[in-house]
């Protein structure tokens, strides 16, 4: 137990146990609780009077901007970017990037459409497969989401179809992995048709340089602008 847990630990039980915290204070402190309610998931604050009279009204006004509204929100890790869009009340309208609705009464029903993008793939491929939950604040409801991150390709591992070591689609001197040549040290190019001390293929009779000129009608290699 702790008599001064920080803001952190309360909006962690607060979100824990789906608590909706109400702050009744002065006014001489209404602004120091509104910007704490920033950081205290799903927490209003309401202005009390000196003599406290105005409490239970205070409090029912508080409780009912509560009722009336739902947010939603995400475990997600950085790597991982949910968006939320709803029509909330206007049925007819178009889909808004919103993750709040306003204005509801008692038994009204909002349909809340979701995006998850992978934004980067952890460095630990353990973390590739990544499960957060997606939760209306102040509720004690969620929905688990299995996420697994397609964080590399099968074509790149050797028993795949097209992993192809000295691959003839590279001039033999380069790896084929997903349809793209990885040249061995020494030689570049797209099909790994260039060598970095020559410009022939020692078993070809081809001139490597043809490729650096727009047409056969020029020497310019490069445009004049490389070598």
């Amino acid at each position: 137990l702790q008599d001064y847990p920080s803001i952190s630990q309360i909006n962690q039980k607060v979100k824990q146990n789906a608590i909706n915290v109400i702050f009744a204070v002065t006014k001489e402190q209404i602004d120091v609780y509104k910007r704490l309610g920033e950081h205290i998931e799903g927490s209003t604050s309401g202005t009390l009077t000196g003599d406290s009279s105005n409490v239970v009204d205070l409090v029912q006004e508080q409780y009912n901007k509560i009722k009336s509204s739902v947010e939603m929100k995400d475990t997600a890790s950085n790597a991982v970017k949910v968006t939320y869009y709803s029509k909330c009340l206007d049925e007819n309208g178009p889909l808004k990037q919103t993750n709040k609705c306003d204005g509801l009464q008692v038994g009204t029903v909002v349909n809340f459409q979701v995006e998850v993008e992978v934004m980067s793939c952890p460095k630990d491929p353990k973390e590739w497969n990544h499960v957060f939950q997606i939760y209306p604040v102040g509720i004690n409801e969620s929905l688990t989401v299995d996420l697994e991150m397609l964080c590399s390709c099968a074509c790149e591992s050797p028993g795949n179809p097209l992993y192809k070591e000295s691959a003839p689609e590279c001039s033999d001197v380069g790896t084929y992995k997903c349809g793209v040549c990885e040249c061995d040290s020494g030689h570049f190019g797209h099909k790994c048709e260039c060598g970095s001390d020559n410009t022939q293929q020692p078993d070809k009779d081809i001139d490597l340089t043809a490729g650096c000129r727009p047409d056969n009608t020029t020497v310019n290699e490069c445009s004049g602008r490389g070598t």
